[in-house]
This record gives structure tokens, sequence and C-alpha cells, in this order.
């Protein structure tokens, strides 16, 4: 007997799967079932109501561009269409000169407003320049004294005394956002409204209009919001902002920052994109379907922690945040992707939209890229990348790949990345010219620095600065000397870099070389960082442990791609822990431990390193008790941990006498859990050779060379990754890693 499409779907639990709902833990569907669930899906997905979008991005102002803004409309615009199943004549963009007030609110009015009927989805995003402005002393209420504002194009960028400011009023897009039939809305602003006085953070460009005070909004531009609330049979106008109107609109609205924080866009190598678009929608295409949007944005926030501090965290609010929801109440393709084919003459094009934000830049040619094999039981389509310039790449047909589509994702197979990369360095723009011709010389003779930039003028990896040049949001409050020293590209002070107001550039540059090859350090960690697209099945949880032994969640992470076409039910509560508007706090002194959980069929080889608060370089490292030490030399022989299939691990083991606490000093902790389907052998060899600490048995070691183990890593990974030389044609220059073969989670948190 048959069954009809929608409980074959049921039946099969790719409605529990697509939409984050719990099913059972353990059913493995057929290979034969496979196409024919996909083809199911779409069609199911399609019966749930049109998908509009209103994509808004202004990088030409008067006298004040922004260079992102395209670019996250963009990046929108392709997540939408390519993964969440919009048709391109239902997303409107407007952009620069076409983004007037008028023409943003006739947009939302005719494309969203009258034709989103009930149960439909409607995406608005705005990328541009935000401020706060001083509401008119008549018009004042409750002592409410400004408002936000986007500032559209037509939007005065100076404060000028006469005319209309032409702004467009929070309150103005609340009023549109209620007028909608539907629930199912998703309001994202990539904007900021907090004035600093200074165009660029460290070496971003700051999305609050570079003003000292807040601008001024004239009568008229009250009357026009007032009108427009009257048209739509509203109550009366209210001045307060879209997050203390949350319970009255409709779905969610997500915000590149909090109130009183900057939102900001860089140059990423090649290519300037909002640093909260660029970084959630690689989140969403990495996401798998039963992921909600919670979790992508707190994957977004942790990379947006490590570049800004507290300086700028998304939030999240509207009726709908405390629910988990998927993803602009979209279904989405079933497996996520690194990249995705946008066209196919001559060669394939490819844009980079998965690929993580930290090694897109030095992303290799040669890498390797797939049609997921659970779409097909024919031979693996591949692609191999030729080049690429920012997001944008062209990649050659392997054997089986001349039947791929425009739209298709591609995930990642083979990670090429360069053995022996350098830094970057951007100096501060209020430097004086003395001082950066002596910082770029004594740079240049550092063997860690490839580069020196002045900020703003391109990507880079740290900045040099004055401790009081740079303003923080909150104010950088763990700068004790106002001397030179080095910073995040985001403004925070690295810790223990800055010097005294006296020093010398050159003095101060030799002074952190040893800092440089921690950072060196940890940039070759994060460029084999593949939660997202790795196949081998590893879980890491975070948990603090307290006085009594009680364990508690801070943060967990999964290689979730392993999963795909071996279980479709899961329980969402083991997807990574997340909270909206928040990021992972411990404080100092805290008791911590990692459990570690082989969640495959093979055996995986873990190793955990990373960077303190202090921007110390550690390991936690594991003797061989079995193996007899050298009594003239104070080192020890170590021992891989090793976790048979299904096995989970407590590190430090609940019975070890050494306990693992969080030390300070305040600052962001990076830790790294690498998972490797063979020995760290020439890792455990490196660490060998470090004089041990006092005490016996597990612990946590510094690494006077964190540059050397880092490079024995990467040796260990390439070595169990054994691709063939010929997929790098024979460049030594390079390290080849695959998918399949290793593993790198990333736990990032604030130590307070």
């Amino acid at each position: 007997m048959g069954i009809d499409r929608r409980n074959f779907l049921q039946q099969a639990g790719l409605t529990a799967l697509a939409w984050g709902l719990r099913g059972e833990s353990n059913l493995f569907l057929p290979p034969a079932w496979r196409n024919q669930i996909k083809q199911q899906a779409e069609v199911l997905a399609s019966s749930n109501g049109r998908k509009l979008a209103l994509l808004v991005g202004i990088n030409q102002y008067s006298g004040n561009d922004l260079k992102g803004c395209i670019t996250d409309v963009e990046q929108q615009q392709e997540l939408l269409r390519y993964r969440f199943g919009f048709q391109p004549e239902d997303i409107l963009t407007l952009t620069d000169r076409a983004a007037s007030r008028d023409q943003i609110i006739n947009a939302f009015r005719e494309h969203l407003i009258a034709q989103a009927q009930p149960n439909d989805v409607v995406v608005f995003h705005f990328s541009g320049y935000g401020t706060k402005a001083k509401i008119p002393a008549s018009l004042q209420q409750r002592n409410t004294t400004t408002i936000n504002c986007l500032v559209p194009s037509d939007g005065a960028t100076s404060n000028r005394w006469f005319g209309d400011s032409n702004f467009l009023l929070e309150n103005t897009l609340a009023t549109l956002a209620r007028s909608l039939l539907t629930d199912q809305v998703t309001l994202i602003l990539d904007t900021s409204y907090l004035p600093i006085g200074q165009p660029l953070q460290g070496n971003f460009r700051v999305r609050s209009l570079n003003r000292a005070a807040a601008s001024s909004l004239s009568e008229k531009d009250f009357e026009v919001a007032q009108s427009l609330k009257a048209e739509l049979n509203q109550r009366d106008l209210s001045s307060e902002s879209l997050i203390n109107q949350a319970q009255t609109l409709r779905g969610v609205v997500i915000t590149a920052t909090g109130p009183q924080q900057i939102a900001t866009e860089t140059d990423w190598g090649g290519f300037h994109a909002g640093v909260f678009t660029h970084t959630l929608t690689h989140s969403l295409w990495e996401a798998i379907s039963a992921s909600n949007i919670q979790i992508s944005l707190t994957r977004s926030a942790q990379t947006i922690e490590r570049l800004l501090g507290p300086q700028q965290q998304p939030r999240l609010f509207g009726k709908d945040q405390g629910k988990t929801i998927v993803p602009y109440y979209a279904f989405s393709d079933l497996f996520g992707a690194e990249a995705v084919i946008t066209g196919l003459e001559n060669n394939v094009k490819l844009r980079l939209v998965g690929i993580p934000p930290s090694v897109l830049k030095d992303y290799g040619v040669n890498s390797i890229f797939s049609l997921p094999s659970r779409y097909t039981e024919d031979t693996p389509k591949q692609v191999q990348l030729t080049s690429h310039d920012g997001l944008n790449a062209s990649a050659r047909f392997l054997q089986g790949s001349n039947s791929l589509e425009v739209g298709q994702g591609l995930q990642e197979e083979i990670r090429i990345i360069p053995r022996n990369p350098r830094l970057i360095i951007a100096l501060e723009a209020n430097l004086g010219r003395i001082e950066r011709v002596d910082a770029t010389s004594a740079f240049s003779d550092v063997g860690e620095v490839s580069t020196v930039i002045t900020a703003g003028e391109g990507s880079a990896d740290y900045v040099f600065s004055k401790g009081q040049s740079l303003q923080g949001n909150p104010p950088l409050k763990n700068i004790v000397e106002k001397g030179y020293g080095l910073f995040s590209v985001g403004g925070m002070p690295i810790p223990s870099t800055v010097g005294t107001q006296t020093e010398a550039v050159k003095s101060a540059v030799m002074r952190i070389v040893p800092k440089l090859k921690t950072l060196l350090a940890a940039k070759l960690c994060r460029f084999t960082v593949n939660d997202g697209s790795s196949q081998l099945g590893l879980r890491a949880t975070l948990e603090t442990v307290s006085p009594q032994g009680e364990t508690t969640p801070v943060i967990s992470q999964e290689t979730f791609r392993y999963r795909q076409g071996k279980e479709f039910f899961f329980d969402t509560q083991s997807l990574p822990y997340a909270l909206a508007g928040a990021f992972p706090q411990i404080n100092a002194g805290t008791q911590i431990q990692y459990r570690l959980q082989n969640i495959s069929d093979r055996a995986i080889y873990c190793l955990l390193l990373g960077v303190d608060s202090g921007a110390n370089p550690l390991c936690f490292y594991f003797p061989d008790s079995s193996a007899v030490a050298d009594p003239s030399q104070n080192i020890q022989p170590l021992q891989n941990l090793k976790l048979t299939p299904r096995e989970t691990r407590i590190i430090p083991k609940t019975e070890a006498s050494y306990d693992w606490q969080v030390p300070g000093p305040a600052g962001l902790s990076e830790i790294y859990v690498l998972g490797s389907s063979q020995p760290f052998t020439k890792t455990l060899n490196v660490l060998s050779q470090i004089p041990q600490s006092k005490g016996e048995g597990e612990r946590i070691i510094d690494l006077p060379d964190p540059l050397k183990v880092m490079q024995a890593v990467q040796e260990d990974l390439q070595a169990a990754s054994q691709v063939s030389s010929e997929v790098t044609g024979l460049d030594s220059s390079v390290y080849a890693l695959n998918v399949h073969c290793w593993a790198t989670l990333s736990f990032v948190y604030q130590v307070i």
C-alpha cells in the first residue's frame, strides 16, 4: 500500500529534522530513500507559503561612505535563494541611491505588506549607517529625548541646521512590520546608533554616524512617521526603541549589536562586509537543517567576540525570542555547504559562502569540494579550486562532476592551507607619521610579520597602537599603561603587550616579538577549525565544576555533518548551547573540565591546546605512566589521548589529583579540541621535550615555543589525511587536510 507525500515525510522523520523538533535518536534511512526524501521535503517546504524578502544596503553616503553594505545584501540574497528556497522574483534589493527613505518605505509596503499572506515568510535586512537623533522638544515624551534611526541614502550625514534629516525612525520600521499579516517575520539590522566620534575602531569601520553628539530631527521627520502610522491604522507614535517594543513585534528582530555598542565592517581579504552579516551568513550556510537561529547567532557571536570583545554583541528579540525557531522561519536544504555554484560556463564559478572567516583569506588553490553524497548514489561529484579572490572562486571539474547545476551547495573535502603564513599588522590611524615610519621599519625585521599597513586600508591580524588612542565601549578597563602595544583588529588590548608611555616605538616592537609567536601559532590553529565541515564524529562540552562536584555545561560543540545521511532523528537538546544576546563567561578561579565524546565508529586521537585570557599558550598533556623516563632529564614520554568508538572521557579525569582552574586576568580565552584519525606522533615528540612542571599525572603545561608545537600538529593532521601529492601539484609550501580525518572545535569564552 502506498503512502501520500506528507505521511511519507512524517514516517521518515524529515519534518522533525527540518523544523528542529525532538524525535527518536537512532533512525537510519536506506540509501534508496534519500533522493525521494529530498524531493518530498522540497514539495512540503514549497507548500508552506510564499517567501518574500526586502534587502537594503547603502555604501554611498554624502562624504561618509561605507564599503561592506552591498556585499551584505549579496550574501543574504545568495543565502535566501540557494539555501532557503526563496524565488529570485520574491527578493527585492535596494542599494545606494535607490535606497532613499521614501523608496524603502514604499518597497516595504508594496513588496512585503501588500503581498504577504498569513503563514508566508518575510525577511527584511538593512545594512548602513544608524544614528541616535534628538527628538524636537515639542514632541518629547516621558523624558525620552532621543530616538534610534536608520540612515537612508538621502539621510543627512552631517549636522546641518536646516532642512529635514530624512532619517527612517526605528518606530517607522516597527509600524511597517506590525502591518504584515504573517507572524513569520525576521528583521535584521546590521547598523548601530552609538556615536563614538571616530570612523574607525581598530581596523574596523563603525556603522554609527561619526559624530560626538546625537543628530537632530525636524518636526517634519516626525510628521512623515505619524502620517504613515495613520495610513496603516495603528496607534499613536511612541518614541520607544525597537527593543522596548519587542512584545508587540511579530517574529524576531536580530541586531548586529546591543543598544550601547557599535556595529562594524571590515576587509575580510579581497572584500568588505559587515562583521555581523558575514559571520551570521557563514554560520547559516554550514548549519544543519535541524539547527535554530539562536545557535547560529551564538556561533556568529563567538567569532565577533574574539575580534571585538564586548564592544559588539548580536541581539535577538521580538515575540518569538524565547521560542526555538529555524532561521528565517524557512525550510533549509538538508545539508550545509561551504560553497555554492553560481555559474558553469567554461569552468565552475563558486562563492565561498561557508568557509570560516578566519581561514577564507588564506584558503588555498587546489582545495576540493563535493556535492553531498547523500543526494546521490552515483560517483562522487567533485570540483577543485583553481583561483579565488575574496568570496569569488573558480574551479575545474573532476571526474563525474559535469552534471552539476547552478545553485547547488558543495561541501569541503580537502582543505589547502599555507605552511608558513605570517601576520599582517595594521598601524592605528592616529599614530603620527614618524611613529608609523619607525614601526614599519621595526616590524620589517620581525620574521613573524609579513606586511604592515595603515588601519582601515586592508585586512589585518592585529593593530599596533597606543593604549590611549583606541576608544572602547564599554571602556577598555584593562589597559594600565598608555604606551605602544598590540590590539585585536577590533581594538581590544592583547594582554601584557602595552608598554609605558615613555617607551620608543622600536623598543616596543622588539618587546612584543615573543607574543607575536604565540599569536601566529593561534592563527595556525584557527586555520584548522572545521566544526561545520568535518566528517569525523566528535563532540566536546566545556563544563564548570562546583565545589560540591556538580557540573554545568557552558559551551557544546559537535561535528554534526558526520551525522548526515546516518541519523535523521536526534534530540535537539544535544545541539550547541546558545543564549541569544549572551556570550559565555566564566569567573577566574572556577574549576572547569571538558567532556569529550567519540560519536563515530572509529578511534579518534585528541589534543587540547589554546591561549588563556593572559595570551599565554598552553596545552593539556598526558604522561605515559608505562614508559621509563630518563632520570638525567626533566622530561617524560607522553601518550596520545585515544577515544575508542562511542567512548566518553572527562578531561581532567574526575579522580585525577589535578584540577583545571581558569586563571586570570579578565579577558578572552581560546581553547581548541583537535581530533585526528591517527596519533599526534610529531606533536607528542615536541611536547615531550618541554621540561615538566611540578606534580604528577595529566595537567596543563605552558608552551615555550607554541609555533613549533602548532607546526607539528599540522604535520600530524596532514599525515592522517593521506592526501595524494597530485592534489597539491607537488607544492611543498602548503598542507592538505581531509575533512574525514580531522576535526577542530573552538571554545571561546570571556574570563571575568
